[in-house]
């Protein structure tokens, strides 16, 4: 029995065919092992027993397409040739051929697809006919419970890589023709929402209010140096932007907890700590992993606000005292929402594998490897231009832990400094204030083998990708912007996963720095901090002293064994440097 609910029940499965070529004497022994063999694997990778696999290059195509050599273990060779001999065995059975191995459509459900005009509606719904159809419904067969048992079957097909949104858009879509199209059955279905939306518009608050936040971000904008009341430090875009998204969200929330927003005229109406509290203790609001961080950012921006109100030279002393008590409060409050924030698993599943040496290794040495397959190019095409792109992209990221939007926006002629004309010499990354974010300068040193990739990159293979007269790194589709840091950072996870089988997205890449450095130096947080450029050594430790147990454990026990050993007490000019720069990093903690 096939696990595909869409299936033509004659389709036949893996099974069959490995019987058929089992029972075929016209078929050599050898090759009737090989065959068998490949179904076998096949099956393996694919995680289905070959009972409820279909046999059809419709459904066996997009299984091979998914599967990544570095994660099974195997060549991109093995691979190929388990689907050669798949494909091959295909043309011992009929049945096997054909355009889709899906049930065809009753012809009522043909008639229903031929009125729908809009071809992006018509693919939609198009897997409710097929399922439809499947268990022989007609269209008028359908009731609600239609809906669950269509998202059951997208997930046991396992051709979809996004089955909900692909449920969701048919469902809304079946919706919309039953409410428009004549004929179309009636049953309507309820649409799941994957999302919580909860951010009301400008328009649900006072006008007073908003004029009011707008003028704080205005004045904390301006950089006039004669203007006493000006910040030392203006707000850069980004962050009004994101003070005025926290703004909204806030009110939004004080509103899902019963205030009435409408009454809310003045700043000093919503930086209360007992408004805080109370709208972020309603039950209605799910503080996850994400809330909590978010509720604390948008606690230290009641702080911000506060703080502002406080040096209002209109107020009296009582009342300024008063916000600075509330500002306090609300700092403390903010910092207690950080700290019992729920932490993230992914990142810590991510890093397992590349704590073991051999497999960092194996992520430093992928560029370097990947350059090897365009040794001999010499005239390049687009895919190997690309391929050329993400190499200098990795190794960016291994050598100087860049995040990825300050990776994406270097540009030729401002952030690479070359020793010497015509791209030679050493070369050095250097970052003006307010390019990091930090808003501090850098001067980031590269090391030869980095230099002479991007190199070869700006020379022979970022031609073939430039459009028009682009000076950045990493060209975009317009002259005027960078690659997109999505896209980016999609591709380089994409080509780690192929190749090596980790799951690391580009900005594990800053994660891996504490791996790479308490292994050697443990407690060296200072080291960490200054790679990532924290603005604090506390940020550094926060996120890493955690992992810090096991690896000083490690280097402990090799102290134990020297001991056993019968080591020197006095240790090797090596293990002196090292209590050196520990009783150094020891003194930046303090």
């Amino acid at each position: 029995m096939s696990n595909n609910p869409f299936a033509n029940p004659i389709v036949p499965s893996a099974a069959h065919i490995m019987l058929a070529v089992k029972m075929d004497a016209d078929i050599s022994a050898r090759t009737r092992r090989d065959i068998i063999s490949a179904w076998t694997t096949a099956c393996t990778w694919f995680c289905v027993a070959p009972e409820e696999l279909v046999a059809h290059p419709r459904n066996l195509r997009p299984r091979f397409a998914k599967l990544s050599p570095g994660g099974l273990g195997v060549t991109k060779k093995r691979i190929s040739n388990v689907s050669s001999l798949v494909r091959k065995s295909l043309s011992y059975l009929p049945g096997t051929g054909g355009k889709s191995f899906k049930a065809p459509l009753l012809e009522s459900w043909v008639e229903l697809q031929r009125k729908i005009l809009n071809p992006y509606k018509s693919a939609s719904v198009r897997c409710i006919m097929r399922l439809a159809s499947a268990l022989n419904m007609e269209p008028n067969d359908l009731d609600e419970s239609f809906g669950p048992q269509l998202l059951q079957a997208l997930n046991a097909e396992g051709l979809n890589r996004r089955p909900k949104i692909v449920h969701q858009n048919a469902l809304r879509c079946w919706n919309q023709l039953s409410a428009t199209m004549p004929g179309w059955p009636s049953v309507r279905f309820d649409v799941p929402r994957y999302g919580s939306q909860y951010v009301l518009p400008p328009s649900s608050f006072h006008p007073d209010l908003i004029a009011a936040f707008e003028a704080l971000l205005k004045r904390n904008t301006s950089s006039d140096p004669f203007d006493l009341d000006a910040p030392l430090s203006a707000w850069k875009l980004a962050t009004v932007e994101t003070y005025s998204k926290l703004f909204r969200r806030y009110l939004s929330v004080l509103a899902i907890a019963g205030e009435d927003v409408g009454q809310l005229r003045r700043l000093e109406d919503i930086v209360n700590l007992d408004l805080a509290m109370r709208a972020y203790e309603h039950r209605g609001l799910r503080l996850n992993k994400r809330g909590r961080a978010t509720a604390a950012n948008t606690v230290s921006l009641l702080a911000v606000v506060s703080a502002h109100l406080s040096r209002d030279k209109a107020i009296d002393e009582a009342t300024r005292r008063s916000y600075v008590g509330n500002t306090e409060a609300l700092k403390v409050f903010s910092a207690r929402l950080h700290e019992t924030r729920e932490r993230s698993t992914a990142n810590r599943e991510r890093l397992a594998p590349l704590r073991h040496e051999p497999n960092l290794a194996r992520l430093f040495l992928l560029p370097l490897a990947l350059e090897c397959e365009l040794s001999k190019v010499t005239d390049p095409n687009r895919q190997q231009a690309l391929l050329m792109e993400w190499i200098v992209a990795l190794v960016l990221l291994a050598f100087s832990a860049l995040r990825v939007s300050t990776l994406c926006s270097l540009h030729l002629d401002r952030h690479l400094v070359w020793a010497r004309p015509g791209m030679k010499g050493a070369l050095s990354l250097e970052l003006a204030e307010g390019e990091l974010k930090n808003n501090d300068a850098a001067s980031i040193p590269l090391p030869s083998e980095c230099a002479r990739v991007i190199r070869l990159y700006i020379e022979l293979f970022r031609p073939v990708l430039v459009p028009g007269n682009s000076r950045f790194l990493f060209p975009g589709r317009f002259e005027d912007r960078p690659k997109r840091a999505g896209v980016m950072s999609t591709q380089i996870a994409r080509l780690i996963r192929e190749r090596t089988g980790f799951v690391v997205n580009v900005h594990l890449y800053r994660h891996v720095v504490h791996l790479v450095v308490l292994k050697r130096f443990p407690g060296a947080y200072a080291v960490i901090a200054r790679v990532l450029t924290h603005r604090s050594i506390q940020t550094a430790v926060k996120n890493y002293s955690e992992f810090d147990v096991g690896l000083a454990m490690g280097f402990y026990q090799r102290l134990v064994r020297d001991v056993q050993n019968g080591a020197s007490q006095s240790g090797s000019p090596s293990d002196t440097d090292l209590v050196t720069s520990l009783n150094r990093g020891e003194s930046d903690y303090a």
